[in-house]
């Protein structure tokens, strides 16, 4: 990377720039900031000195507006627009008819519109006023005046410049501070980086010489303890390859021990399945033939000739259910059992003595049994109320991708599977 490119990525340089910046921002509100509060306080001054002058002509010039008054009016006029401290530039006494009656040498013709706003009259100079006098014959006039404002602004215009030179001197003194502790503190990170730099291309030698208790030379102390710490782990590194590789050996060893007990696992419960099919396939054929017939005898009407076989259905149902109990705990006893898993028991009576035997069984033996629904039947449920609309919820749901199917090796099968 060029190091111009380089300099102005810097986090270094982007702090520099920001804080001038911010600086900067600063420096430009106060400068708005005071400016606009002058002319504001130009602006109350100038109101404050209109009322006045309204206020002192109105009791001048209204007692003294009769026909044969007027010359002493005029004369009044002069005085007030011929001193040295007046800001009046002009006078003028318009009647009811805005004629003009008695008026200033420098009254400006046409009179000028008094409407404008005061700020923008401000900055022109002369600010026009109109106020209305009661005049001869009951009249109504109006007395128009202009109130300078030129010393106002020349006195704003000096206090801006001076409140500017202020403001810029202030600036560039903490420019200058900015730029100057910023270069010390570029240079005491540029060694910090070279270190580092010299660190990451393998001089494990290298040092940071910062000194002082800021918070550069607290990261250059703990550089040089990571840098030392690296050289000492390096250097020790050959001995503990050797370690790793003893144990490496060692966990082979084990894991092939670990392999065979998970084969001999694997060969016992493909012998267990085995035996579970076949000794449930007992029972379970002979409750099916025994129930067929029941029920044909039923259907014949030989309730005598059923009743036994349905007997015999009870007793291979409960030996089914013992079966079950007795293979669990075969299961466990040889095998190991973390956990049971099932779908949830959704037959009838016999099926539910049956699932009741199996959930003592695992609550006996502290075994976590895990049933999963596989259809819209809920288990369980204290009562039917709700029953409907439970399973049209589930019915509902948006169907799972099937698992895609396996097959299963011929030698893994039992016979009659």
């Amino acid at each position: 990377m060029p190091p111009s490119r380089y300099v102005f990525q810097s986090l270094r340089f982007r702090l520099l720039a920001v804080s001038i910046g911010i600086v900067m921002l600063l420096f430009l509100a106060t400068l708005w900031n005071t400016a606009r509060a002058l002319r504001h306080i130009s602006i109350d001054d100038t109101r404050s000195s209109i009322a006045q002058t309204a206020e002192a002509l109105n009791l001048a010039v209204a007692p003294n507006t009769t026909r044969q008054d007027l010359p002493k009016i005029r004369n009044y006029f002069l005085e007030m627009v011929g001193g040295d401290d007046t800001r009046i530039t002009y006078l003028a006494l318009l009647d009811d008819r805005h004629r003009v009656i008695v008026q200033t040498p420098a009254t400006p013709t046409p009179l000028p519109d008094a409407k404008r706003p005061l700020e923008q009259q401000i900055e022109s100079g002369v600010v026009h006023v109109a106020q209305p006098i009661l005049i001869y014959d009951n009249g109504i006039g109006s007395l128009r005046y202009g109130v300078s404002t030129r010393r106002a602004n020349a006195a704003l215009q000096r206090v801006v410049t001076q409140n500017m030179l202020a403001l810029g001197l202030t600036l560039a003194l903490v420019i200058g501070t900015i730029v100057y502790f910023g270069t010390r503190l570029n240079r005491r990170i540029t060694r910090l980086v070279r270190a580092s730099s010299a660190l990451a291309s393998g001089d494990l030698g290298t040092r940071s010489l910062l000194r002082g208790d800021d918070e550069l030379a607290l990261l250059s102390r703990v550089f040089n303890q990571m840098a030392q710490s690296i050289q000492e782990r390096i250097a020790d590194g050959e001995a503990k390859r050797a370690e790793i590789s003893a144990l490496n050996q060692d966990l082979e060893r084990r894991v092939a021990e670990r392999t065979i007990d998970l084969q001999e696992m694997v060969s016992g419960l493909e012998s267990f399945n085995r035996s579970v099919s076949h000794d449930l396939r007992g029972p379970l054929g002979g409750i099916e033939g025994a129930a067929r017939e029941a029920l044909h005898r039923i259907d014949a009407g030989d309730l005598d000739t059923a009743r036994p076989m349905l007997e015999a259905v009870a007793d291979q149902a409960r030996t089914s259910r013992e079966l079950v109990v007795s293979l669990l705990e075969l299961a466990r006893r040889r095998l190991g059992m973390a956990a049971l898993w099932s779908h949830e028991e959704t037959g009838n009576g016999v099926t539910y003595a049956r699932d009741c035997a199996v959930a003592r069984w695992c609550r006996a033996h502290g075994i976590p049994w895990r049933e999963l629904p596989q259809f819209g039947v809920v288990r369980p449920l204290p009562s039917r109320r709700g029953w409907a609309q439970r399973w049209e919820g589930r019915m509902a749901e948006p169907l799972r991708p099937a698992p895609p199917p396996s097959a299963i090796p011929c030698s893994k099968m039992s016979r009659g599977s």
